[in-house]
């Protein structure tokens, strides 16, 4: 059963500009080595986490950060502590989706019942 769906559409452009604050603000240690300051697949990335920031319902509340989402490189998303136990309880599992142009990202994040998925 699908719990929740979220979309996210950016400009890529504008993390041409972003700050490295801002980009430790965001994304983890491991996550920071894949980008590599290259803005495309910052803004990529970016648009991913929001889409799944949009599934979840709870946006950037209860003291949830960017960064306790983690975008690993075979794919898997990585829900961290202490919020993987209180909003999965290890029964959901995220599906993401992405475009890309030289102006846009476009990132879809699915969140659904992992009893149903195995």
């Amino acid at each position: 059963m699908i719990k929740g769906i979220g979309i996210d559409l950016i400009e890529i452009t504008r993390f041409s500009k972003v700050s490295g604050d801002f980009l430790n603000q965001v994304f983890t240690s491991g996550e920071l080595k894949t980008i590599k300051k290259n803005h495309l697949f910052a803004g990529l990335k970016f648009s991913i986490k929001e889409a799944i920031l949009k599934a979840l319902g709870i946006g950037l509340y209860y003291g949830f950060f960017f960064k306790n989402i983690e975008l690993k490189e075979d794919n898997k998303v990585s829900i961290n502590e202490p919020f993987k136990n209180n909003l999965f309880q290890n029964r959901n599992h995220i599906h993401t989706g992405t475009g890309i142009s030289r102006k846009y990202a476009c990132a879809i994040a699915i969140i659904e019942d992992k009893q149903e998925v195995d």
